[in-house]
């Protein structure tokens, strides 16, 4: 199990650790290594489970606390991620890796609180993981870059340019982090030429990591509107989940789409979900039901019971972000192949297209160092690659 978990096959893996586990229900090892599969697979609760039960039986086991704690850091449950860092620390003083968790728990904290606005208490944040763990600095600075404003002799801005000194010494990764965070610095200085500089530097790098075919993509979009014809869309009309909680917005990055969710989830009554996965959650979850490809064919040809249970299913995922709200923000902006689909499982549904000056839109994106949200390799290759398989209805 452990082998195949290194070759990046979490659920083969994950497999494997049931079986020790049906032989040994309370081996630590077999839950531990369980729950870091479980991560790998996005299946954050259940690893919890795992890593909780691994605890029990053993309470000092350092790297349950920490992989438990970098889940927990996915969850956006930072004190929680911190307090099991510490425990390690009273175990283990100076373990370097729960201070290294520790250092990216206070860093994912800060990235969460810029989201929000509170850009000092984010700042605060960074600082923290930037001294509890320096040998990932170049991506902290950068986080730093994203909440504060550079003046002219910022201390800041001197460390980035000492460590762009010795930049081949550090992996692709952070030197693409510490060029997004040199150029904007550069940008607050007025010193658009350097700035420059680091922004091509730093997306020259990042295209080297990013899989994407232009021709295959846009023949999906093509198919898939010619699927979802006007004509299709006035005759199932009505079919799907009455609900009108969801509100989808989309739109191009750099567009606007996070102030609009900001503006939306400021009212008492309205949840700001993010960019979540739900949608393709619940399209993978039909295609399996039907036994139906996810082509933009199959799609076009669900039942009214079907485009119901595809709406059911969205529902039942985004209520457990708030159950109480009446109406839930859904910010993927990768949704928008998927627009006419999700019209006919959820016709109450509204969506927010956001747009922007092109100009002004595709130069913020050359500035922006994007998460994996915004990858081609990502969630939207990840359902456009579902959707170019052959119909098999």
């Amino acid at each position: 199990g452990s082998a195949i978990f290194e070759l990046k096959r979490p659920a083969e893996a994950l497999a494997s650790f049931d079986k020790v586990l049906a032989l040994a229900p309370d081996d630590p090892i077999a839950l531990h290594n369980r729950g870091g599969a479980l991560r790998d697979m996005g299946r954050f609760e259940d690893a919890l489970v795992s890593f909780d039960i691994a605890l029990a039986a053993k309470p000092d086991y350092a790297d349950a606390l920490i992989n438990q704690g970098h889940v927990l850091t996915d969850l956006k449950r930072f004190s929680d991620a911190i307090a099991n860092y510490e425990k390690v620390l009273t175990y283990s003083p100076g373990n370097a890796k729960a201070l290294h968790g520790m250092g990216i728990a206070y860093n994912a904290k800060g990235v969460a609180l810029t989201d929000v606005g509170k850009l000092e208490a984010a700042a605060e944040a960074i600082e923290v993981a930037i001294k509890l763990a320096p040998s990932e600095a170049p991506f902290f600075y950068y986080s730093l870059s994203v909440c504060k404003r550079f003046g002219p002799g910022d201390h800041h801005l001197h460390t980035m340019q000492d460590l762009a000194q010795d930049m081949h010494s550090f992996t692709s990764d952070a030197r693409i982090a510490l060029h997004f965070g040199l150029g904007k610095a550069f940008t607050d200085i007025a010193e658009p030429e350097r700035a420059f500089e680091h922004f091509m530097d730093g997306n020259t790098l990042k295209l080297k990591q990013v899989a994407y075919g232009e021709a295959t993509t846009l023949g999906v979009l093509n198919r898939t509107q010619t699927a979802f014809s006007a004509e299709l869309l006035r005759n199932h009309a009505g079919q799907g989940d009455p609900s009108s909680v969801p509100i989808f917005i989309i739109g191009m990055p750099r567009s606007g789409s996070t102030l609009i969710e900001q503006i939306l989830a400021s009212h008492s009554k309205v949840f700001g979900a993010g960019q979540i996965d739900e949608t393709e959650k619940s399209i993978i979850g039909l295609a399996n039901s039907v036994r139906a490809s996810a082509s933009p064919e199959a799609l076009s040809h669900l039942s009214g019971d079907e485009l119901r249970e595809f709406g059911a299913n969205y529902l039942e995922g985004i209520r457990s972000e708030a159950p109480q709200a009446q109406r839930i923000i859904d910010k993927t902006l990768e949704n928008f192949p998927f627009i006419g689909l999700i019209h006919l499982a959820l016709p109450n549904a509204r969506f927010i297209h956001t747009r922007r000056d092109p100009i002004e839109t595709c130069l913020s994106c050359f500035s922006t160092l994007f998460n994996d949200n915004h990858r081609p390799t990502a969630t939207t290759s990840r359902s456009l690659a579902a959707i170019t398989a052959p119909m098999r209805r």
